[in-house]
């Protein structure tokens, strides 16, 4: 009889072992894998969470600066034409791109801006415009010599990059003699009267 629990004992040792065995297994490759992807999961929240507190931050930072005097606004779109201010931005853009504005006209001084299906069509159009007959466009002409493509291209970024809203509707260019390039730009920006 003591053979015979013995016998059993052993078999219950082994059955034991064999069972702890299999519930290390299941654990290491069932309960471990599905804890990681928890604390991975948590750890992107908390991520998330840092990065939407941080663009709230911000977004209130811009809405307090827009909301000071609203000057961003107006330098995007005057109340007047500005042309002494847009002339002085221009002299800029041609000091920095180390041009030479040789010839400048305007023209369309009273010239209204008119809704065309094109521009209808755009939903910034139709948002950013309350009454499109207040709004006046600003012609100018504009001939530059520039020593270099790379010169001229900066000349350009310079006018798109302007505060102002200002569209470039025209563009041709010639080189002269290898050395030096001469552009003709028609840019047309925009003022509200009221």
């Amino acid at each position: 009889m003591n053979d015979f629990i013995q016998e059993k004992k052993s078999l219950l040792i082994l059955l034991l072992i064999i069972a702890f065995l299999l519930i290390g297994l299941f654990y290491f490759y069932q309960v471990m894998p599905i804890q990681e992807k928890v604390q991975s999961a948590k750890f992107e929240v908390h991520n998330l969470e840092n990065d939407i507190n941080i663009l709230h931050a911000q977004l209130e930072n811009a809405k307090d600066k827009n909301e000071g005097d609203g000057t961003d606004v107006e330098q995007m779109l005057p109340t007047s034409r500005n042309m002494d201010q847009f002339l002085l931005s221009l002299y800029e853009v041609e000091k920095m791109s180390n041009s030479k504005m040789k010839n400048i006209s305007f023209s369309n001084l009273e010239g209204d801006f008119v809704l065309t299906e094109e521009t209808n069509n755009q939903e910034n159009a139709a948002n950013s415009i309350p009454n499109s007959s207040h709004l006046k466009t600003l012609t100018v002409q504009i001939t530059v010599h520039s020593p270099s493509y790379q010169k001229l291209q900066q000349f350009i970024q310079g006018i798109e990059n302007l505060e102002r809203i200002t569209k470039i509707d025209n563009f041709s260019f010639s080189e002269q003699g290898g050395e030096s390039i001469t552009a003709t730009l028609q840019l047309t920006t925009f003022y509200y009267q009221q």
